[in-house]
Protein backbone atom coordinates (compact mmCIF):
# COMPACT_ATOMS: atom_id res chain seq x y z
CA UNK A 1 0.00 0.00 0.00
CA UNK A 2 1.68 3.27 -1.07
CA UNK A 3 1.31 6.80 0.95
CA UNK A 4 1.44 9.99 -0.41
CA UNK A 5 4.10 11.29 2.48
CA UNK A 6 3.59 15.12 3.57
CA UNK A 7 6.56 16.50 5.08
CA UNK A 8 5.71 19.14 7.45
CA UNK A 9 9.32 21.68 8.59
CA UNK A 10 7.92 22.63 11.70
CA UNK A 11 10.10 25.57 13.09
CA UNK A 12 9.79 27.78 16.19
CA UNK A 13 6.57 28.73 15.88
CA UNK A 14 5.14 25.23 17.14
CA UNK A 15 7.73 26.25 19.97
CA UNK A 16 5.57 29.57 21.38
CA UNK A 17 3.87 29.23 24.90
CA UNK A 18 1.13 27.33 24.78
CA UNK A 19 -1.03 30.28 26.42
CA UNK A 20 0.11 32.64 24.60
CA UNK A 21 0.17 33.08 20.59
CA UNK A 22 -0.36 29.41 19.31
CA UNK A 23 1.80 27.97 16.94
CA UNK A 24 1.21 26.72 13.67
CA UNK A 25 2.57 24.13 11.39
CA UNK A 26 4.13 25.49 8.25
CA UNK A 27 2.15 22.95 6.26
CA UNK A 28 -0.93 21.90 6.83
CA UNK A 29 -1.28 18.33 7.18
CA UNK A 30 -3.57 16.02 5.23
CA UNK A 31 -6.41 14.75 7.34
CA UNK A 32 -9.03 12.12 6.76
CA UNK A 33 -13.18 12.37 7.84
CA UNK A 34 -13.49 15.70 8.00
CA UNK A 35 -16.77 16.21 9.72
CA UNK A 36 -19.30 18.25 7.96
CA UNK A 37 -19.60 22.21 9.38
CA UNK A 38 -23.06 23.48 11.07
CA UNK A 39 -25.72 24.24 9.46
CA UNK A 40 -26.48 27.79 10.31
CA UNK A 41 -27.95 31.04 8.94
CA UNK A 42 -26.00 34.07 8.80
CA UNK A 43 -29.18 35.91 9.13
CA UNK A 44 -30.35 34.80 12.16
CA UNK A 45 -27.27 35.74 14.16
CA UNK A 46 -28.01 39.33 13.92
CA UNK A 47 -28.03 41.21 17.29
CA UNK A 48 -27.03 37.56 19.49
CA UNK A 49 -24.74 37.17 21.64
CA UNK A 50 -22.36 34.22 22.00
CA UNK A 51 -22.93 32.85 25.96
CA UNK A 52 -20.64 30.30 25.81
CA UNK A 53 -18.12 28.08 23.96
CA UNK A 54 -17.49 24.21 25.15
CA UNK A 55 -14.43 21.99 23.77
CA UNK A 56 -14.72 18.23 24.72
CA UNK A 57 -12.96 15.24 23.90
CA UNK A 58 -9.82 16.95 24.95
CA UNK A 59 -8.37 15.80 28.52
CA UNK A 60 -5.01 17.01 29.14
CA UNK A 61 -5.27 20.67 30.34
CA UNK A 62 -2.38 22.15 28.02
CA UNK A 63 -4.13 20.71 25.02
CA UNK A 64 -7.23 22.11 26.44
CA UNK A 65 -5.48 25.51 27.03
CA UNK A 66 -4.17 25.82 23.30
CA UNK A 67 -7.09 24.98 21.58
CA UNK A 68 -8.68 27.81 23.60
CA UNK A 69 -5.79 30.08 22.27
CA UNK A 70 -6.19 29.12 19.07
CA UNK A 71 -10.11 29.71 19.14
CA UNK A 72 -10.13 32.96 16.99
CA UNK A 73 -14.00 32.78 18.21
CA UNK A 74 -13.52 32.55 21.90
CA UNK A 75 -12.67 37.11 21.75
CA UNK A 76 -16.23 37.16 20.65
CA UNK A 77 -17.85 35.38 23.57
CA UNK A 78 -20.10 38.22 25.33
CA UNK A 79 -20.44 40.50 22.56
CA UNK A 80 -23.74 41.10 20.35
CA UNK A 81 -23.17 39.81 16.73
CA UNK A 82 -23.34 42.76 14.59
CA UNK A 83 -21.10 41.08 11.66
CA UNK A 84 -23.18 37.62 11.34
CA UNK A 85 -21.40 36.23 7.98
CA UNK A 86 -18.05 36.90 9.75
CA UNK A 87 -19.23 35.06 12.86
CA UNK A 88 -20.41 32.18 10.89
CA UNK A 89 -16.97 31.91 9.38
CA UNK A 90 -15.55 31.73 12.24
CA UNK A 91 -17.55 29.09 14.28
CA UNK A 92 -16.74 26.70 10.70
CA UNK A 93 -12.82 27.59 10.86
CA UNK A 94 -12.78 26.85 14.41
CA UNK A 95 -13.15 23.82 13.96
CA UNK A 96 -10.02 24.05 11.69
CA UNK A 97 -7.96 26.31 14.24
CA UNK A 98 -8.95 23.44 17.33
CA UNK A 99 -7.42 20.52 14.59
CA UNK A 100 -4.33 22.70 14.62
CA UNK A 101 -3.79 23.33 18.05
CA UNK A 102 -3.45 19.96 18.76
CA UNK A 103 -0.31 19.02 16.07
CA UNK A 104 2.04 20.12 18.55
CA UNK A 105 1.49 17.47 20.87
CA UNK A 106 1.65 15.28 17.60
CA UNK A 107 -2.34 14.74 16.69
CA UNK A 108 -2.28 15.33 13.04
CA UNK A 109 -5.06 13.69 12.43
CA UNK A 110 -7.52 15.07 14.64
CA UNK A 111 -11.61 15.56 13.35
CA UNK A 112 -13.47 18.47 15.25
CA UNK A 113 -17.31 18.63 15.27
CA UNK A 114 -19.22 22.00 15.54
CA UNK A 115 -23.07 22.56 16.99
CA UNK A 116 -24.52 25.72 17.42
CA UNK A 117 -27.68 26.06 20.04
CA UNK A 118 -29.91 28.74 19.77
CA UNK A 119 -31.31 29.39 23.01
CA UNK A 120 -33.51 33.03 21.75
CA UNK A 121 -31.43 35.67 22.78
CA UNK A 122 -27.74 33.65 22.86
CA UNK A 123 -25.90 31.07 21.43
CA UNK A 124 -23.84 27.97 22.87
CA UNK A 125 -21.31 26.27 20.40
CA UNK A 126 -20.00 22.92 21.28
CA UNK A 127 -17.09 21.62 19.10
CA UNK A 128 -16.43 17.62 20.02
CA UNK A 129 -12.92 16.56 19.59
CA UNK A 130 -11.80 12.62 18.41
CA UNK A 131 -8.23 13.02 18.35
CA UNK A 132 -7.32 9.85 17.22
CA UNK A 133 -3.81 8.33 16.87
CA UNK A 134 -0.75 10.29 18.10
CA UNK A 135 2.21 10.59 16.20
CA UNK A 136 5.24 8.85 17.39
CA UNK A 137 8.44 9.27 16.95
CA UNK A 138 9.99 6.62 13.95
CA UNK A 139 13.70 8.08 13.90
CA UNK A 140 15.61 10.62 16.60
CA UNK A 141 18.51 11.69 15.17
CA UNK A 142 21.06 14.40 17.76
CA UNK A 143 24.21 14.80 17.21
CA UNK A 144 27.29 17.06 18.43
CA UNK A 145 29.94 17.60 16.04
CA UNK A 146 33.43 19.66 16.80
CA UNK A 147 35.13 20.53 20.16
CA UNK A 148 31.42 20.25 22.13
CA UNK A 149 31.60 16.35 21.37
CA UNK A 150 34.65 15.67 23.76
CA UNK A 151 32.62 17.91 26.04
CA UNK A 152 31.44 16.08 29.34
CA UNK A 153 28.78 18.94 29.92
CA UNK A 154 27.52 17.81 26.31
CA UNK A 155 27.66 13.95 26.84
CA UNK A 156 25.69 14.11 30.09
CA UNK A 157 22.57 16.42 28.03
CA UNK A 158 23.03 13.77 24.76
CA UNK A 159 22.33 10.62 27.30
CA UNK A 160 19.63 13.25 29.37
CA UNK A 161 17.55 13.25 25.72
CA UNK A 162 13.92 13.31 26.50
CA UNK A 163 13.27 12.34 22.54
CA UNK A 164 12.93 8.79 21.99
CA UNK A 165 12.28 6.25 19.36
CA UNK A 166 9.06 5.00 19.65
CA UNK A 167 8.14 7.77 22.25
CA UNK A 168 5.16 10.85 21.45
CA UNK A 169 5.75 13.71 19.21
CA UNK A 170 5.49 16.73 21.38
CA UNK A 171 7.22 19.88 19.68
CA UNK A 172 6.98 21.72 23.29
CA UNK A 173 9.99 19.19 24.59
CA UNK A 174 11.49 19.16 21.11
CA UNK A 175 12.36 23.12 21.08
CA UNK A 176 13.01 22.74 24.72
CA UNK A 177 15.69 20.31 24.42
CA UNK A 178 16.96 21.83 21.19
CA UNK A 179 17.24 25.70 23.20
CA UNK A 180 18.99 23.55 26.05
CA UNK A 181 21.88 22.84 23.47
CA UNK A 182 22.00 26.03 22.71
CA UNK A 183 22.36 27.48 26.24
CA UNK A 184 24.86 24.86 26.99
CA UNK A 185 27.09 26.05 24.23
CA UNK A 186 26.90 29.71 25.08
CA UNK A 187 27.56 28.79 28.51
CA UNK A 188 30.24 26.70 27.78
CA UNK A 189 31.89 29.26 25.37
CA UNK A 190 31.15 27.87 22.00
CA UNK A 191 29.71 31.16 20.34
CA UNK A 192 30.12 30.05 16.89
CA UNK A 193 27.81 26.88 17.52
CA UNK A 194 25.04 26.56 14.95
CA UNK A 195 22.48 24.04 14.25
CA UNK A 196 23.65 22.42 10.73
CA UNK A 197 20.10 20.51 10.83
CA UNK A 198 17.04 21.04 13.42
CA UNK A 199 13.68 19.88 11.96
CA UNK A 200 10.29 17.63 12.26
CA UNK A 201 9.49 15.76 9.76
CA UNK A 202 6.01 14.55 10.11
CA UNK A 203 4.21 12.05 7.89
CA UNK A 204 0.30 11.80 9.28
CA UNK A 205 -0.73 9.34 7.30
CA UNK A 206 0.92 6.71 9.19
CA UNK A 207 1.34 9.03 12.15
CA UNK A 208 4.99 8.80 12.37
CA UNK A 209 7.67 11.57 12.17
CA UNK A 210 11.40 12.17 12.05
CA UNK A 211 13.42 14.24 14.55
CA UNK A 212 16.91 15.87 13.17
CA UNK A 213 19.42 18.00 15.04
CA UNK A 214 22.56 18.27 14.56
CA UNK A 215 24.78 21.18 16.78
CA UNK A 216 28.32 22.37 15.17
CA UNK A 217 29.83 23.60 18.17
CA UNK A 218 33.15 25.14 16.49
CA UNK A 219 35.76 26.28 18.68
CA UNK A 220 35.81 27.04 22.32
CA UNK A 221 36.56 30.37 23.29
CA UNK A 222 39.07 30.72 26.28
CA UNK A 223 39.43 33.32 28.53
CA UNK A 224 41.71 36.49 28.02
CA UNK A 225 42.92 38.59 30.83
CA UNK A 226 40.24 40.82 33.20
CA UNK A 227 41.00 44.22 32.90
CA UNK A 228 39.07 46.63 35.83
CA UNK A 229 39.00 50.37 35.99
CA UNK A 230 40.82 52.78 38.18
CA UNK A 231 39.63 51.90 42.03
CA UNK A 232 41.37 53.21 45.28
CA UNK A 233 42.33 49.36 45.91
CA UNK A 234 45.40 47.10 44.33
CA UNK A 235 45.01 45.98 41.19
CA UNK A 236 46.62 42.78 42.89
CA UNK A 237 43.56 42.39 45.02
CA UNK A 238 41.07 43.00 42.61
CA UNK A 239 43.07 39.82 40.45
CA UNK A 240 42.41 37.64 43.67
CA UNK A 241 38.84 37.98 43.52
CA UNK A 242 39.46 36.47 39.83
CA UNK A 243 39.71 32.87 40.05
CA UNK A 244 40.13 31.53 36.75
CA UNK A 245 43.53 32.59 34.13
CA UNK A 246 43.93 33.99 30.48
CA UNK A 247 43.65 30.39 28.19
CA UNK A 248 41.27 28.70 30.29
CA UNK A 249 38.23 27.68 28.42
CA UNK A 250 35.22 30.07 28.86
CA UNK A 251 31.97 29.36 31.58
CA UNK A 252 29.65 31.63 32.18
CA UNK A 253 29.82 30.15 35.85
CA UNK A 254 32.88 31.79 36.10
CA UNK A 255 31.84 35.00 35.35
CA UNK A 256 29.04 35.12 37.58
CA UNK A 257 30.57 34.16 40.20
CA UNK A 258 33.30 37.06 39.79
CA UNK A 259 30.35 39.36 39.46
CA UNK A 260 28.65 37.86 42.35
CA UNK A 261 32.02 37.77 44.72
CA UNK A 262 32.92 41.43 43.92
CA UNK A 263 29.11 42.59 44.72
CA UNK A 264 29.23 40.63 48.07
CA UNK A 265 32.80 42.12 49.18
CA UNK A 266 31.80 45.16 50.42
CA UNK A 267 34.18 46.90 49.18
CA UNK A 268 31.63 48.18 45.87
CA UNK A 269 27.99 49.60 45.68
CA UNK A 270 28.09 48.13 42.25
CA UNK A 271 30.22 45.66 40.00
CA UNK A 272 29.72 45.19 36.58
CA UNK A 273 31.32 42.67 34.45
CA UNK A 274 31.35 42.42 30.67
CA UNK A 275 32.39 39.51 28.46
CA UNK A 276 31.71 40.45 25.27
CA UNK A 277 33.56 37.59 22.14
CA UNK A 278 35.92 38.23 19.97
CA UNK A 279 34.81 36.42 16.88
CA UNK A 280 38.38 36.81 15.63
CA UNK A 281 40.37 35.61 18.17
CA UNK A 282 37.97 33.37 19.67
CA UNK A 283 38.55 34.96 23.19
CA UNK A 284 36.32 36.42 25.45
CA UNK A 285 38.04 39.53 26.79
CA UNK A 286 36.18 40.46 30.53
CA UNK A 287 35.80 44.40 31.56
CA UNK A 288 35.07 44.53 34.70
CA UNK A 289 33.12 48.28 36.09
CA UNK A 290 33.30 48.70 39.64
CA UNK A 291 31.56 52.05 41.80
CA UNK A 292 33.33 52.16 44.93
CA UNK A 293 30.60 52.00 47.76
CA UNK A 294 30.99 55.17 50.79
CA UNK A 295 34.09 54.23 52.78
CA UNK A 296 32.16 55.05 56.15
CA UNK A 297 29.40 53.46 57.71
CA UNK A 298 27.64 54.43 60.25
CA UNK A 299 24.33 52.72 61.63
CA UNK A 300 22.33 54.58 64.57
CA UNK A 301 19.22 52.37 66.11
CA UNK A 302 17.06 52.93 69.38
CA UNK A 303 13.83 50.34 69.74
CA UNK A 304 12.59 48.32 72.71
CA UNK A 305 11.70 44.75 73.09
CA UNK A 306 10.56 42.39 75.80
CA UNK A 307 13.58 41.02 76.09
CA UNK A 308 15.67 43.46 76.88
CA UNK A 309 13.74 46.36 77.30
CA UNK A 310 15.03 50.02 75.88
CA UNK A 311 17.74 49.33 73.71
CA UNK A 312 20.47 51.11 71.40
CA UNK A 313 23.21 50.27 68.98
CA UNK A 314 25.66 52.21 67.38
CA UNK A 315 27.99 50.77 64.49
CA UNK A 316 30.67 51.62 62.56
CA UNK A 317 32.41 50.25 59.41
CA UNK A 318 35.41 51.30 57.01
CA UNK A 319 34.46 49.48 54.52
CA UNK A 320 38.16 49.65 52.79
CA UNK A 321 41.29 50.88 55.61
CA UNK A 322 43.97 51.07 52.51
CA UNK A 323 44.45 49.90 49.18
CA UNK A 324 45.24 46.03 50.21
CA UNK A 325 41.75 46.01 50.95
CA UNK A 326 41.84 45.55 54.81
CA UNK A 327 38.48 45.91 56.34
CA UNK A 328 37.48 47.60 60.36
CA UNK A 329 34.03 46.58 61.75
CA UNK A 330 32.83 47.74 65.20
CA UNK A 331 29.06 47.10 67.06
CA UNK A 332 28.30 49.15 69.98
CA UNK A 333 25.04 48.04 71.80
CA UNK A 334 23.33 48.70 75.20
CA UNK A 335 20.37 48.20 76.79
CA UNK A 336 19.26 48.65 80.45
CA UNK A 337 20.16 44.13 80.74
CA UNK A 338 22.99 43.76 78.24
CA UNK A 339 25.77 46.45 77.46
CA UNK A 340 28.30 44.52 74.34
CA UNK A 341 31.14 45.89 72.28
CA UNK A 342 32.81 44.12 69.64
CA UNK A 343 35.57 45.16 67.15
CA UNK A 344 36.90 43.06 64.22
CA UNK A 345 39.61 43.58 62.03
CA UNK A 346 39.83 41.73 58.25
CA UNK A 347 42.73 41.23 55.88
CA UNK A 348 41.79 39.26 52.85
CA UNK A 349 43.78 36.48 51.65
CA UNK A 350 44.33 34.50 48.75
CA UNK A 351 40.78 34.65 47.46
CA UNK A 352 39.68 37.95 49.41
CA UNK A 353 36.09 36.80 48.77
CA UNK A 354 36.11 34.01 50.62
CA UNK A 355 39.92 33.94 52.15
CA UNK A 356 40.77 36.32 54.57
CA UNK A 357 42.54 36.65 58.27
CA UNK A 358 40.99 38.36 61.26
CA UNK A 359 41.22 39.78 64.28
CA UNK A 360 38.71 40.64 67.03
CA UNK A 361 38.06 41.98 70.55
CA UNK A 362 35.28 42.94 72.68
CA UNK A 363 33.34 42.14 76.01
CA UNK A 364 30.25 42.27 77.41
CA UNK A 365 28.00 43.25 80.99
CA UNK A 366 25.61 41.34 81.02
CA UNK A 367 22.67 42.08 84.55
CA UNK A 368 19.73 40.00 83.96
CA UNK A 369 19.31 36.27 85.13
CA UNK A 370 22.31 36.76 85.89
CA UNK A 371 25.69 39.30 86.23
CA UNK A 372 28.54 38.68 84.17
CA UNK A 373 31.50 40.90 82.95
CA UNK A 374 33.97 39.56 80.19
CA UNK A 375 36.69 40.60 77.95
CA UNK A 376 37.85 38.51 75.24
CA UNK A 377 40.49 38.54 72.05
CA UNK A 378 40.38 36.39 69.08
CA UNK A 379 42.40 35.45 66.16
CA UNK A 380 42.38 33.31 63.30
CA UNK A 381 42.02 32.85 59.46
CA UNK A 382 38.88 31.54 57.28
CA UNK A 383 38.59 30.04 54.16
CA UNK A 384 36.57 28.08 51.61
CA UNK A 385 36.74 24.89 50.03
CA UNK A 386 34.07 23.88 47.86
CA UNK A 387 30.93 23.95 49.40
CA UNK A 388 32.46 24.14 52.66
CA UNK A 389 33.52 26.93 54.17
CA UNK A 390 36.59 26.74 57.56
CA UNK A 391 37.44 28.73 60.44
CA UNK A 392 40.35 27.95 62.80
CA UNK A 393 40.84 30.36 65.57
CA UNK A 394 42.97 30.99 68.60
CA UNK A 395 40.81 32.10 71.68
CA UNK A 396 41.48 34.07 74.89
CA UNK A 397 38.55 35.25 77.27
CA UNK A 398 38.17 36.54 80.94
CA UNK A 399 34.74 36.38 82.75
CA UNK A 400 33.48 37.47 86.13
CA UNK A 401 30.32 36.27 86.82
CA UNK A 402 27.51 35.42 89.05
CA UNK A 403 25.17 32.68 88.20
CA UNK A 404 22.73 31.54 91.28
CA UNK A 405 24.78 30.36 93.80
CA UNK A 406 27.88 30.30 92.27
CA UNK A 407 30.68 33.41 91.86
CA UNK A 408 33.63 32.71 89.94
CA UNK A 409 36.48 34.54 87.85
CA UNK A 410 37.42 32.03 84.63
CA UNK A 411 40.60 32.55 82.43
CA UNK A 412 40.30 29.91 79.32
CA UNK A 413 42.68 30.32 76.38
CA UNK A 414 41.54 27.55 73.58
CA UNK A 415 41.59 26.74 69.98
CA UNK A 416 38.66 26.19 67.76
CA UNK A 417 37.28 25.05 64.78
CA UNK A 418 34.16 25.89 62.76
CA UNK A 419 32.47 24.40 59.52
CA UNK A 420 29.85 25.82 57.57
CA UNK A 421 27.95 24.17 54.62
CA UNK A 422 25.76 25.86 52.31
CA UNK A 423 23.83 24.53 49.71
CA UNK A 424 22.85 27.24 47.11
CA UNK A 425 25.61 28.33 45.48
CA UNK A 426 23.87 32.29 45.86
CA UNK A 427 24.81 33.68 49.05
CA UNK A 428 24.05 36.72 48.86
CA UNK A 429 19.98 36.53 48.30
CA UNK A 430 19.20 32.65 48.49
CA UNK A 431 15.65 31.56 47.29
CA UNK A 432 15.43 27.85 49.08
CA UNK A 433 18.12 25.89 50.06
CA UNK A 434 19.98 24.99 53.93
CA UNK A 435 23.06 25.50 55.58
CA UNK A 436 24.47 24.28 58.73
CA UNK A 437 27.38 24.99 60.91
CA UNK A 438 29.67 22.70 63.11
CA UNK A 439 31.82 23.99 65.65
CA UNK A 440 34.03 22.69 68.38
CA UNK A 441 36.30 24.34 71.09
CA UNK A 442 38.88 22.97 73.94
CA UNK A 443 40.50 24.12 76.94
CA UNK A 444 42.61 22.33 79.17
CA UNK A 445 43.11 23.27 82.58
CA UNK A 446 46.88 24.11 83.34
CA UNK A 447 47.85 25.01 79.26
CA UNK A 448 46.78 28.73 79.99
CA UNK A 449 43.07 28.11 81.28
CA UNK A 450 41.40 27.65 84.91
CA UNK A 451 39.12 24.73 83.55
CA UNK A 452 39.26 22.06 80.95
CA UNK A 453 36.39 21.87 78.84
CA UNK A 454 35.12 20.74 75.25
CA UNK A 455 32.51 22.15 73.52
CA UNK A 456 30.51 21.17 70.21
CA UNK A 457 27.80 23.29 68.69
CA UNK A 458 25.42 22.16 65.75
CA UNK A 459 23.27 24.67 64.37
CA UNK A 460 21.26 24.75 61.04
CA UNK A 461 18.91 26.80 59.07
CA UNK A 462 16.25 25.91 56.01
CA UNK A 463 14.85 28.16 53.35
CA UNK A 464 11.92 27.69 50.93
CA UNK A 465 10.62 30.16 49.21
CA UNK A 466 6.83 30.07 48.38
CA UNK A 467 6.07 32.47 45.58
CA UNK A 468 7.93 35.42 44.84
CA UNK A 469 6.30 37.32 49.10
CA UNK A 470 6.90 34.50 51.09
CA UNK A 471 9.07 32.65 52.10
CA UNK A 472 9.12 29.62 54.89
CA UNK A 473 11.90 29.62 57.47
CA UNK A 474 13.12 26.95 59.92
CA UNK A 475 16.45 26.81 61.98
CA UNK A 476 17.56 24.52 64.72
CA UNK A 477 20.02 24.20 67.39
CA UNK A 478 22.16 21.74 69.39
CA UNK A 479 24.92 22.09 71.76
CA UNK A 480 26.97 19.59 74.10
CA UNK A 481 29.86 20.61 76.53
CA UNK A 482 32.00 17.96 78.62
CA UNK A 483 33.63 19.36 81.81
CA UNK A 484 34.60 17.94 84.98
CA UNK A 485 34.65 21.20 87.05
CA UNK A 486 30.83 22.85 85.54
CA UNK A 487 30.84 25.87 88.34
CA UNK A 488 34.05 27.61 86.43
CA UNK A 489 32.73 27.17 83.12
CA UNK A 490 31.43 30.96 82.59
CA UNK A 491 28.11 31.79 81.61
CA UNK A 492 28.59 32.98 78.64
CA UNK A 493 29.71 29.40 77.46
CA UNK A 494 26.39 27.46 78.97
CA UNK A 495 23.01 27.30 77.63
CA UNK A 496 19.71 28.59 77.79
CA UNK A 497 16.72 28.56 76.34
CA UNK A 498 13.22 30.74 76.22
CA UNK A 499 12.22 33.88 74.31
CA UNK A 500 10.87 35.36 71.03
CA UNK A 501 13.90 33.97 69.28
CA UNK A 502 13.82 30.65 71.34
CA UNK A 503 10.95 29.37 72.61
CA UNK A 504 8.23 31.89 72.59
CA UNK A 505 5.98 31.78 75.65
CA UNK A 506 8.59 31.55 78.37
CA UNK A 507 11.00 34.59 79.51
CA UNK A 508 14.01 35.45 77.79
CA UNK A 509 16.67 32.68 78.79
CA UNK A 510 14.62 31.27 81.54
CA UNK A 511 14.69 27.50 80.54
CA UNK A 512 18.37 25.92 81.95
CA UNK A 513 19.18 23.65 85.24
CA UNK A 514 18.62 24.60 88.47
CA UNK A 515 21.25 24.92 91.79
CA UNK A 516 19.55 24.28 95.28
CA UNK A 517 18.16 27.70 95.52
CA UNK A 518 15.94 26.99 91.87
CA UNK A 519 18.16 29.21 90.15
CA UNK A 520 18.80 28.89 86.65
CA UNK A 521 22.05 28.11 86.10
CA UNK A 522 22.00 26.90 82.60
CA UNK A 523 23.21 23.65 80.84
Amino acid sequence: MQYKLLTAFLTALLALPLHAKPATPAVKPKTAGTAAPAQLNAANLMGKTILDIDIRGIDNIQQYDNAKTYLTLEKSVGEKIEQPDYIQYLIENGREEIRRSQQPFGYYNSEVDAHVQDEGDGLRITYTVHQNQVTQLSKVNVQITGEAAQDEAFQEVLADNPLKQGGVLNHETYETYKARLAALASARGYFDAEFREHNVQVNPADNTAEVNLILDSGMRYTFETVEFNEVPLSPDLLQRFVQFQPGQPYLSSDVATLQQDLQGSGYFAEALIGDEPDRERKTVPIKGQLTMDENKHYILGIGYSTDSGVRGKFDFDRRWVNSRGHQFSSKLYASTKTSSVDALYRIPAANPATDYYYFRLGGHIKTDNYDSRKLFGEGGYNFRLGDWEHRYGLVASWEKFTIGLTHGKTLLVYPQGQWTYTSTKNRLNPKDGYQFRFGLLGAGKGLLSDASVVQANLDGRYLQSLGDKNRLVGRMALGATWTDDFDRIPPSMRYFAGGDRSIRGYAFENIGSRDAGDNNIGG
